[in-house]
């Protein structure tokens, strides 16, 4: 039998304003049963189950989730959750719980129809971990923006969003005005703009356009490098002679830097200018370091041979660097001759400083060496290789501890790279300097002095420079054992102790001349037997005139005298046949 037909008043005029869920969530259990069996949902409803008819609840259901399901028991009066949606889709087995596991029905809604809990709501594990993902910037854009992209017209919504959106766009606009406004590469990184990014396209953070003050260094490098060549070209094209202004500055973080500038006419006689680079200059300001670094930017655009004029201030430094152009640029090389040979003299390793001072002055050999290495690895089938970057060579000084082994380390390291170096800076100079019309050297070349014979390592320097990096290694091991404040705490893999310790001392100073002692016996079967053998007892006489001064200082042998592990014996084991050494410094016999 029908129901009535209700009268229409202003209760039942509000109820035909609602949308389809408000009427449906709105409408009492009552009357949800009331309606005809006919229903097609419900026809399908019950031919899912037979056994089951209405619930007859005796309390409320409280939960959120019975609002997506039908409420229905079997003949034994046990309550089941029926999925709303499922019925709705016609789906083969709809989903349904038993009223003890609703929180399964919980679950069900969210991973099958995409149903999210009220906020309030007791959520599923599933919903708390998409939330949790969300959290993690892995938010779209339909989230930000609480869009449904099961509707069409948010779903073209948001697709026009994302469209709108260009990250290498965004990314480039963010760069030229760093660059522009000399922004510090950090600003980037800045909290506040960020927010400020993010707030006006949320895109911004959805895409991970944001970027570091190391991508910056690194696109702005890529440029110069791409558009170096579009430089060459527009000075080729130059019909007269190029002139060049430079002037140094120290940056506020301590860079002494050198802009570089030059002035010419351009193919259609107009006046150009161009800023050619801005070398750092890491050794002293002496005029012919300064025209080394300023002649390795000049060659790097291959203008050497078309330059005018120079316009400087009056510093003495400039002065200096001009008479080093005038001789350089007539083809003398950036170091001296008389400052190779002195360097010569110091054998295999004054060598190697001649040659690490000539590729770290020239960008054209440092680029080289990276291209020689950067070949090898690509050439390789171990994914670890092909993923190496290429190194440099490390410079020597005089006020930095062990620099030598350093740079001894990382030219054996690159030995067959800087092997295959200067054969192609060789190979380089003879074709720049080969005549094109009788194909022999032109009689003014000079050959660069990394090329000469007399100032390339052979096998036998390779050899010395391993043995004298193995007994500097000794003296990085003694210098860095003493490196510390004497407190004991856990260092690295859980290991328990200390470093710097004063009762060290003596023992540092006892192990170092041991260990050139040995050096001496074996200078024998090192090449270059005489020169090793005489810069071993240099450093012997070096080491022992440090190790006398100890004396001056009581406290050096009280420690160790006084460690429970060593005490006087110590000494007297130590300094067998050397009676008088251990009198000398325990006169009274006291400890």
């Amino acid at each position: 039998m029908e129901p009535a037909t209700p009268l229409m008043n202003d209760e039942t005029e509000t109820f035909s304003r609602m949308t389809p869920v408000e009427a449906f969530l709105a409408t009492p259990a009552s009357s949800v049963r009331s309606e005809t069996p006919q229903d097609p949902e419900h026809q399908y409803l019950w031919r899912c189950f037979p056994d089951h008819v209405w619930s007859q609840r005796v309390r409320d259901t409280s939960s959120w989730v019975w609002d997506f399901g039908y409420d229905i028991q079997n003949l034994n009066g046990s309550r089941r959750w029926v999925c709303k949606r499922c019925i709705q889709n016609k789906s083969p087995r709809p989903r349904s719980f038993a009223e003890k596991g609703i929180q399964n029905a919980n679950a069900h809604l969210f991973k099958g129809h995409g149903i999210w809990a009220p906020a309030e709501a007791t959520k599923s594990a599933a919903q708390k971990k998409a939330e949790k993902m969300k959290t993690k910037d892995q938010r779209s854009i339909a989230d930000v923006m609480k869009l449904d992209t099961r509707l069409p017209r948010e779903q073209e919504i948001a697709n026009s969003l994302v469209k709108s959106f260009d990250r290498n766009h965004f990314q480039r606009l963010l760069l030229e005005w760093i660059i522009e406004e000399n922004h510090s590469f950090r600003i980037c990184e800045q909290g506040r703009l960020r927010q400020i990014f993010e707030y006006l396209n949320p895109l911004v953070k959805i895409t991970g356009a944001s970027i570091t003050r190391k991508t910056i260094r690194h696109r702005i490098l890529s440029a110069y490098e791409s558009h170096k060549g579009k430089v060459i070209a527009a000075l080729k094209q130059s019909s007269g002679l190029i002139h060049v202004s430079f002037d140094g500055w120290k940056s506020g973080n301590r860079h002494s830097l050198y802009g570089i500038a030059c002035f010419f006419r351009d193919e259609n006689s107009q006046p150009r200018k161009l800023v050619l680079g801005v070398p750092e200059l890491q050794t002293r300001h002496f005029g012919h370091n300064i025209a080394a670094e300023i002649l390795d930017v000049l060659d790097a655009y291959g203008i050497q041979d078309r330059i005018g004029y120079f316009t400087l201030d009056n510093a003495e430094s400039n002065d200096k660097a001009m008479e080093a152009f005038e001789e350089q640029l007539s083809g003398a090389a950036a170091l001296s001759e008389a400052e190779h040979a002195l360097w010569r003299r110091k054998g295999p390793v004054g060598k190697l400083h001649n040659l690490v001072v000539e590729v770290r002055r020239s960008d054209q050999l440092t680029y080289l060496l990276r291209s020689i290495q950067r070949s090898e690895f690509d050439m390789s089938s171990g994914p670890r290789i092909k993923a190496r970057k290429p190194l440099d060579l490390i410079i020597d000084n005089d006020t930095r501890w062990l620099s030598q082994l350093y740079m001894i380390r990382r030219a054996l390291t690159l030995r067959p790279f800087v092997e295959q170096l200067v054969l192609k800076h060789r190979q380089q100079w003879e074709q720049d300097n080969r005549s094109r019309r009788t194909g022999n050297l032109r009689k003014s070349a000079k050959e660069p002095q990394i090329c000469l014979e007399e100032n390339q390592l052979t096998t036998n320097d390779w050899d010395v420079l391993d043995h004298l990096a193995k007994l500097l290694g000794f003296y990085e091991d003694a210098v860095k054992t003493l490196e510390g404040d004497g407190q004991q705490r856990r260092r690295k893999r859980g290991w328990v102790g200390s470093y710097g310790n004063v009762w060290e001392v003596i023992q540092g100073f006892e192990f170092l001349l041991e260990v050139l002692e040995d050096y001496k016996k074996l200078a024998s079967e090192i090449p270059d037997a005489e020169h090793f053998r005489i810069n071993i007892n240099l450093g012997w006489e070096k080491l022992n005139k440090y190790y006398s001064r100890l004396d001056e200082t009581p406290i050096y042998y009280t420690a160790l005298a006084l460690h429970p592990a060593f005490r006087w014996g110590y000494f007297e084991n130590e300094w067998k046949g050397k009676a008088e050494w251990v009198t000398n410094r325990h006169p009274n016999k006291q400890y």
